[in-house]
């Protein structure tokens, strides 16, 4: 991966992760107003709400909490979608640069070879 597609995704992993946590707080917000119409058709009288109709206040309160709410969860799956593909973005350019990183450090320092493994436990007893 070159480091212009690299930093290319970057950026798109940080728009993306921004419009997750802007709808999150823009659920939260609607939460608040599904909260104060559920106490008011809550805050009626049992008998009020099972004959509350649409036009009165107990049964709009009703409506306006079944709408919302219906697109509201909607809004709040793709937030947390677009906030995890934020992240998701922001990972796949360094885990992709990070094997050339590691060759150039090797380069650096004048490793040349195959890696040497540790002895084992057993060996170093033996010797």
């Amino acid at each position: 991966m070159t480091l212009e597609r690299a930093n290319m995704m970057g950026r798109v992993g940080r728009w993306a992760m921004l419009l997750g946590i802007i709808g999150l707080l823009v659920v939260f917000a609607f939460g608040f107003y599904i909260a104060s119409q559920s106490g008011t058709y809550y805050g009626a009288a049992p008998d009020v709400r099972a004959t509350a109709r649409p036009g009165t206040a107990v049964g709009d309160a009703f409506h306006n909490v079944q709408v919302t709410t219906a697109w509201v969860n909607g809004l709040q799956f793709l937030s947390i979608g677009l906030l995890l593909a934020g992240i998701a973005l922001q990972l796949v350019p360094l885990v992709s640069m990070l094997p050339a990183q590691g060759k150039g450090i090797k380069e650096a320092i004048n490793i040349t070879g195959p890696p040497v493994a540790a002895p084992r436990s057993e060996e170093k007893k033996a010797a």
